[in-house]
């Protein structure tokens, strides 16, 4: 048999009734029906009120395993299951001002018409009439979109606005510090004490040296006699024409000893001649005669005038003129040795002309 053809409007007419018909369960799952009412309605604010509620299911198609009651502008303090209509457990918990009402497991949850009755502690803080929000849910653990209330529960709350006091900080107490345990303190164990042994100690007789006695017979030992230096004396200069005294060769000897004494005489009978000072051994002296003339004496022999002037003058220009003797020498040499040094090498033969 052949179906008859359908048109454009008649095939979109088909295919809109069955995505509809598809949509039919979730729809229906999605839009719970139930209830929940509330008592008392009315509250006084700062006194803690026991609400009772209780929900029940007014769907045919849909089972409640869960519902979620929202208390506004009250501080919630607890929550109990009273009663439950099919004798299963369910069980509450609270978080904030929310309050979570929920089937023990899956077998618990409620069918049409079946309720659940449980009570809310809370203590409203503001006046007003304020709508209790609530969801109901399919699954016991609240999973998936709840279903609102069609008509929530309103509660009247009467009295001044409730000021929440501030919590208090706790204090710290301070721990205690533990006492340390006094340690015993032991007792050191004396040590024995040994007697130390005492040794005899020898004594020895000293020896005793005789010692030489100096004879009060002793001839006194021969002092050499020290050089001395004449110097002038305050008596008048003589005339040139007198007689000058000659140098002697030994000097005279002084009082005391080291040169410390006075000046004494060098032995001219007028006072006017020189007096000898010591200067040092070897027989070394200097002697100022009257007339002012110097003179020097070594070993005994005496220089005076122009012989004081050139043993000096000698001694240092000697190796000075050797020097020079040397230097001419050397240019001497070197002009003899320069000419013969030329011929022998040639320099001198007259170069041939080009």
């Amino acid at each position: 048999m052949r179906l008859p053809r359908l048109s454009p409007t008649a095939r979109a007419a088909l295919a809109a009734a069955s995505i509809a018909l598809a949509m039919l369960p979730s729809q229906a799952a999605a839009a719970l029906l139930w209830t929940l009412t509330a008592s008392p309605l009315t509250a006084t604010t700062g006194v803690s009120t026991a609400f009772t509620l209780v929900g029940t299911n007014g769907d045919l198609l849909s089972d409640i395993g869960c519902i979620r009651v929202t208390v506004p502008n009250a501080s919630v303090h607890g929550a109990s299951i009273i009663a439950v209509s099919n004798g299963r457990t369910w069980l509450t918990s609270v978080s904030g001002n929310t309050v979570w009402v929920q089937s023990q497991d899956g077998g618990g949850r409620l069918a049409l018409l079946q309720s659940v009755t449980f009570r809310i502690q809370a203590t409203p803080s503001a006046p007003g009439a304020f709508t209790w929000n609530a969801n109901a849910y399919s699954q016991q653990d609240c999973a998936g979109t709840g279903s609102l209330l069609g008509v929530p529960p309103v509660v009247v709350v009467s009295g001044p606005a409730v000021t929440p006091s501030p919590t208090p900080t706790p204090t710290a107490s301070p721990t205690p510090t533990s006492t340390p345990t006094p340690q015993p303190t032991r007792t050191p164990t004396p040590e024995p004490s040994f007697p130390l042994p005492s040794l005899p100690v020898p004594s020895l007789p000293l020896p005793t040296l005789p010692l030489p006695t100096p004879s009060a017979s002793s001839s006194p030992e021969p002092s050499a006699p020290l050089p001395s230096l004449p110097i002038a004396s305050a008596t008048p200069t003589p005339s040139p024409g007198a007689s000058q005294p000659a140098l002697s060769s030994t000097p005279s000897p002084t009082s005391g000893s080291g040169g410390s004494g006075g000046s004494q005489d060098g032995g001219n009978p007028a006072g006017g001649g020189a007096v000898a000072a010591p200067v040092g051994p070897g027989g070394v002296g200097v002697r100022t005669t009257p007339t002012g003339s110097d003179g020097l004496t070594v070993a005994g022999l005496g220089l005076g005038g122009l012989q004081l002037w050139l043993v000096p003058g000698a001694v240092i220009a000697g190796p000075g003129l050797l020097v020079l003797i040397w230097l001419a020498i050397q240019v001497v040499a070197g002009m003899v040795w320069l000419p013969a040094a030329r011929r022998i090498r040639g320099d001198d033969r007259k170069r041939p002309r080009r």
